[in-house]
């Protein structure tokens, strides 16, 4: 129903109506009313901090509890140890792009986002893969203000200083997404797209190999499955694909016809009443894909 009502809405809409979410205050304190608030129980100022000025009514931003995991898991899918992952996990979170520069580049826009927003499971995860395998090629769909791009282009900023150069393409329907948070300095390599998925794959990456795969666009079981059908002729073997909407079970479906590998992490979020997002990923096998 959710997105229903959502496709009613002009993009454009959309996007001034998320610019004036530190003073959408009915829809915070119905937001707050709606998840039980478990974690904040017995913390009155903590609820009304939120629904008084907190920027963020549905994509939210937080610390994990449970980074460790994260690692292992991502660990066990690409088969490495697990001390390599936490070290590229915590150079993401102490990188200057991902935190000063990122802070001073968002400047007046602190209005409507936060100052330093806490680097995302999914975004850390990408950029740990993105280190771990250095893809040539990284296709991602649902931009937003472009946190998660600017995280990957740093990724692959990094790995071209180390010889190994890849680029991002990135998928989605709203015009200018991602300027905000994605500075001249790292749009190297980066190419937007502002068409609807999974129709654009078609003319935009025809003959290419993809490396990565990131959804991160509409939140439905049907919509996650028509992006993975139209990818997977493009991805490259051993290549691997990744959701935020773990809970569709698609990917584990995928990975079982393919004969790839699926892990799954479930967030633990540092003092914050959502209950944690659910992250999927597929590996698929050594020869190529055959959807």
């Amino acid at each position: 129903m959710k997105q229903a009502l959502k496709r009613l809405i002009p993009e454009r809409a959309r996007l001034y109506l998320r610019r004036a979410n530190r003073f959408r205050w009915i829809t915070k304190a119905r937001v707050l009313r709606a998840s039980g608030a478990g974690a904040w129980e017995g913390r009155p100022l903590r609820k009304a901090r939120y629904v008084l000025w907190d920027p963020e009514v549905d994509t939210f931003t937080y610390a994990i509890a449970n980074l460790e995991e994260l690692a292992a898991q991502l660990a066990l899918l690409l088969d490495r140890p697990a001390s390599e992952l936490e070290a590229h996990l915590a150079a993401a979170l102490d990188d200057p792009e991902l935190g000063p520069r990122l802070s001073e580049d968002i400047g007046w826009r602190a209005l409507f986002t936060k100052r330093r927003p806490p680097l995302p499971s999914h975004h850390l995860s990408a950029w740990a893969i993105i280190r771990t395998r250095k893809p040539g090629l990284v296709v991602e769909t649902g931009i937003l203000e472009g946190l998660g791009d600017r995280i990957m282009l740093r990724a692959l900023q990094r790995n071209a200083e180390e010889g190994s150069p890849g680029r991002l393409v990135a998928f989605d329907i709203m015009p200018g997404s991602g300027r905000a948070l994605v500075p001249e300095r790292l749009r190297a390599g980066w190419e937007p797209i502002y068409e609807p998925t999974p129709q654009a794959f078609r003319s935009h990456l025809a003959g290419l190999e993809v490396g990565l795969f990131l959804h991160d666009s509409v939140q439905e079981a049907d919509h996650l499955r028509s992006e993975v059908e139209e990818i997977l002729p493009r991805m490259e073997a051993n290549g691997v694909l990744m959701t935020v909407a773990g809970w569709t079970g698609v990917l584990e479906e995928e990975s079982a016809r393919l004969g790839g590998r699926c892990q799954t992490f479930h967030e633990h979020p540092v003092d914050h009443f959502y209950s944690g997002r659910t992250l999927s990923w597929m590996r698929l096998p050594d020869r190529p894909a055959n959807p």
